[in-house]
């Protein structure tokens, strides 16, 4: 969610560096010099987030953005 909302993050903010290496073992996320972000398929399958999950969240950032607020 993070890359979701924040777009590319700086290696020194990421909350899980491990959660990142399992989306890039995917092929949801990608990593190059220290920067890491979302690839189109990442954002596709971030949009598609159940609203209902994301609202009932504590930060509303991640629920605007998948409902395009």
């Amino acid at each position: 969610m993070q890359l979701f909302v924040s777009g590319p993050t700086w290696d020194s903010n990421l909350i899980s560096k491990s959660g990142r290496s399992e989306l890039i073992e995917l092929g949801l996320a990608f990593y190059v010099n220290g920067w890491q972000s979302l690839t189109e398929e990442g954002v596709r399958v971030a949009s598609e987030w159940d609203l209902a999950e994301l609202r009932s969240s504590h930060d509303k950032r991640w629920y605007n953005k998948a409902a395009c607020r």
